[in-house]
């Protein structure tokens, strides 16, 4: 297997792109966005391809420029507490609630089609909750 090496140097020339950009992101609760999340530090999630990004399921709008997010996977791990299964066109996901955070939604790329289903989006509050008031 080869070691993934963080590509810091272009990671942060989107990073002033993203910044200088105003374009307001119109978005809701239970929005699902193609988001650019950039190269982080050690166990904090990565984005994927040249632009950095990976979907993200709002959880809160906080204000008209800033969400409360919870990063999105295919990675599957049922019988771990950080991470919470639910299903989206008929494919199971993973949620990685111990990676939630606000983000500006300068950051937001493109919304996906489909939304997540209420009892899967409770079931994430309910898990994320669970996870944090303990």
């Amino acid at each position: 297997m080869t070691e993934y090496i963080k590509d810091f140097d272009s990671w942060n020339e989107i990073q002033k792109n993203l910044n200088s950009s105003s374009k307001p992101k119109f978005f809701k609760k239970r929005e699902i966005w193609w988001a650019a999340v950039g190269v982080n530090v050690g166990n904090e999630v990565d984005g994927k391809n040249e632009v950095f990004e990976r979907p993200v399921l709002v959880i809160k709008k906080i204000n008209a420029t800033s969400a409360f997010v919870i990063p999105l996977t295919s990675t599957i791990r049922e019988n771990d507490d950080r991470y919470v299964t639910y299903t989206i066109k008929g494919k199971k996901r993973s949620a990685m609630i111990s990676q939630a955070r606000m983000m500006d939604t300068r950051r937001f790329r493109r919304r996906m089609r489909s939304k997540m289903s209420n009892k899967d989006f409770r079931n994430i509050l309910n898990c994320f909750k669970k996870q944090f008031s303990e």
